[in-house]
C-alpha cells in the first residue's frame, strides 16, 4: 500500500469550500510530471538553471527514497492537479521547493489546492528536521499571495543575471584561486560579515568541513572575496560574497571570474545578487550581463526555539522543537 496523507475539506474566509486530496508522488504520476514540467514554475534558481540535481531524477529519488533527499507530492481537485517537489539541505536545515506545476494553468491561483499543497509540504519538511521551507518566486507572480496566506514571509529579494552568449571574455590576470582547507574559517567569517542577520537566521550554515567549490581572492592573508560556484549540465550559477574593502576592485574581480577556466565551457553563466548586494550590479552590464529575473525569496518557519532550564547552575539553553 502506498503511503498517502490527506487533507479533508478546507474552508476559507470567502466562505468557499473545496474538496482537495493531497498525497505522495507515485510512479503512476510520471506521465503527469512529463506533461506539466514544460510549464512548471521553478522556485529554486540554483537548481533550475544548473540542472543540479536534474529535476526528473530528483523527483524519482524522492519517490524511491521518501524523505531521504527530498519529497514530491500532489494536490488533486476535480478540475486540476498540482505537482510540487522540494529538496532537503541537511547542512543548513533548509528545504527548498524545487518546482511547482499544474495540469491546468489556473491551478496555481486556486486558493484551496494551493493552500493544501503548501501546508502538506511544510508539514513534511518539518518532519524531516528542516527549520525553514524556502521558495524563490518572480516578484509579480500571481501565486505569491497564496504563499503569504499560509505563513510564508519575504526575508530578502534577489536578481538573477545572465551572461550573454556573445560576450567576448577577455583574459585576466589569475589572481583568483581555488579555496583550500586553510581557507574554511576565513570564508565562513567573510560570509557572516557581508550577510544581513535576517538572512543568516534562515540560511544558517554549519562550519564548512571540506573545500567549497568556487574561487577566492586573498589579499595580505585575508579572504576578501569568495565566489560560490554550482556547476551542472545546464549551466553555471555563482553567488558572490565580496568584502567592502574589495569594492574598488569589483570590476577587476568580475573580469577575473569570467576568465577562469570553468566559464570557457559552452554553458550559460548566471550570477545571483541579493538586494543587499545591488551595489555590485553597476559593473555587470559592461561585462555582458543582463537581468533575467527579479524575485522575492520567501520562507516559512517550521520550528520554534523553546527555552529549557538546565538541571545544573540554573543555566538556560535553547532547544529546537517541532512546531
Amino acid at each position: 500500500m502506498e503511503k498517502a496523507q490527506y487533507f479533508g475539506r478546507a474552508e476559507y474566509n470567502d466562505s468557499m469550500t473545496s474538496e482537495v486530496q493531497v498525497r505522495d508522488f507515485s510512479w503512476r504520476d510520471f506521465w503527469l510530471l512529463q506533461r506539466v514540467l514544460p510549464h512548471a514554475v521553478y522556485t529554486f534558481q540554483q537548481a533550475a538553471v544548473t540542472g543540479q540535481p536534474p529535476v526528473v531524477i530528483s523527483t524519482l529519488q524522492s519517490y524511491l527514497s521518501p524523505q531521504a533527499n527530498g519529497y514530491a507530492w500532489l494536490a488533486h481537485t476535480p478540475h486540476h492537479t498540482l505537482v510540487a517537489q522540494m529538496v532537503f539541505n541537511s547542512h543548513q536545515h533548509l528545504a527548498h521547493m524545487y518546482f511547482l506545476a499544474a495540469s491546468e494553468s489556473q491551478g496555481l491561483t486556486e486558493p484551496a489546492s494551493m493552500s493544501a499543497l503548501l501546508t502538506q509540504g511544510a508539514h513534511m519538511a518539518g518532519e524531516q528536521g528542516m527549520h525553514y521551507l524556502v521558495v524563490e518566486l518572480d516578484s509579480q507572480h500571481p501565486s505569491i499571495a497564496h504563499f503569504h496566506s499560509v505563513g510564508f514571509t519575504v526575508y530578502t529579494h534577489q536578481s538573477i543575471w545572465r551572461l550573454s552568449e556573445k560576450t567576448h571574455i577577455r583574459k585576466s590576470p589569475p589572481f583568483l584561486r581555488k579555496p583550500t582547507s586553510q581557507d574554511l574559517h576565513a570564508i565562513a567569517h567573510l560570509c557572516h560579515d557581508v550577510t544581513p542577520r535576517m538572512v543568516q537566521t534562515v540560511e544558517w550554515q554549519r562550519p564548512l568541513q571540506t573545500e567549497p567549490d568556487g574561487w577566492v581572492l586573498e589579499d595580505g592573508g585575508d579572504i576578501l572575496a569568495f565566489f560560490a560556484v554550482t556547476s551542472g549540465i545546464k549551466g553555471i550559477f555563482v553567488k558572490p560574497y565580496v568584502h567592502p574593502q574589495a569594492e574598488s576592485r569589483l570590476g577587476e574581480l568580475f573580469s577575473a571570474l569570467l576568465s577562469c577556466e570553468f566559464t570557457r565551457e559552452n554553458r550559460p553563466f548566471y550570477l545571483c545578487l541579493r538586494n543587499y548586494q545591488y551595489w555590485m550590479s553597476r559593473h555587470l552590464a559592461g561585462l555582458g550581463f543582463s537581468p533575467m529575473a527579479e524575485q522575492q525569496v520567501l520562507a516559512k518557519r517550521l520550528v520554534i526555539g523553546l527555552p529549557i532550564h538546565s538541571t545544573t547552575a540554573h543555566e538556560k539553553v535553547s532547544a529546537w522543537a517541532g512546531s
